[in-house]
């Protein structure tokens, strides 16, 4: 995870189409956007992803990373289910439910997609779509899993370099950079690797101009993307101080219960005790006034 809204790190690919799935068969159908899907509703799909993965959803910051992920998939199957009702049209796909649908929520849909404001919608998306003068190429893998990618290889490099080195009983020079490490920033090797088409040759004119642009817009855009990833780091760090705040507090709430509870105990056992005491008493009293009743009946 990260501080960002995007899911990042060696299990990515697995977590998203584990995220799929589950909005298939638990998100609720009758909800047409993500935004009015409730936190009740969120409840069990939040901790199934939590029994499946080693996650925590205690975290703000892993929560709200989780949720845009769950709104990206949510609304890609809804899209799934209009281009199923547009291929077959509206007379045909009413009577040919999507699989996991039931056919009462397959109509409710069909309605949504026929609503004024669905298609009002609808139509500004084409419109924001067509606006675009070129696309990226990076399909279903975030910018940030790419650069974690880089950095992961990176880091595997210079291990490999540094243990070479050990073995042959050579002295790396460290005022020399490392061959494992690409002098080119990170940022720019993605920004180049999805504005790029199989052959090599740029999707367009304007982001080949973007990455030969002169080193102090490259600079500038450098410093703000460095920015973007401390920002999420902070908000991580920050996040997980919460966490262990939260845990903290949670422990010595949980001990002062504890103790209460000992208090209330001993409190119960000192009432048994005194009780059993005056008991006591009372029994000693009437043996004593039962012996001088004898005691007086013999003289």
């Amino acid at each position: 995870m990260t501080g960002s809204k995007k899911i990042v790190g060696v299990n990515e690919k697995l977590f998203k189409m584990e995220v799929r799935v589950i909005c298939k068969m638990m998100a609720p159908i009758g909800k047409y956007y993500w935004k009015h899907v409730t936190e009740e509703d969120k409840k069990p799909i939040f901790q199934k992803l939590q029994n499946e993965f080693d996650i925590s959803i205690t975290s703000a910051a892993t929560r709200k990373t989780i949720d845009f992920t769950l709104s990206r998939r949510f609304t890609s199957w809804k899209h799934l289910c209009h281009m199923h009702y547009q291929k077959l049209g509206p007379a045909k796909a009413r009577q040919t439910t999507p699989e996991n649908i039931n056919i009462d929520d397959w109509t409710c849909l069909c309605d949504h997609f026929e609503s004024a404001e669905f298609k009002r919608q609808s139509v500004a998306d084409k419109q924001n779509k067509g606006k675009q003068t070129y696309a990226h190429t990076t399909g279903g893998k975030s910018c940030s899993q790419r650069m974690f990618e880089i950095e992961k290889a990176n880091h595997a490099a210079t291990d490999a370099t540094t243990e070479n080195n050990d073995d042959s009983g050579e002295v790396e020079n460290s005022s020399q950079p490392s061959a494992a490490v690409e002098e080119e920033p990170k940022e720019l090797r993605v920004y180049a690797g999805t504005h790029k088409k199989l052959d090599g040759s740029w999707v367009n004119v304007q982001p080949e101009h973007n990455y030969k642009a002169p080193s102090d817009v490259r600079k500038a855009y450098l410093i703000s993307e460095r920015e973007k990833e401390l920002e999420a780091r902070l908000e991580t760090s920050l996040a997980d101080a919460d966490k262990q705040r939260q845990e903290f507090e949670d422990k010595i709430k949980s001990q002062q219960d504890q103790i209460e509870k000992q208090e209330e105990e001993i409190r119960g056992h000192k009432v048994s005790i005194d009780a059993f005491q005056a008991s006591q008493d009372s029994l000693k009293e009437y043996v004593e006034s039962l012996a001088a009743k004898i005691n007086g009946g013999n003289t």
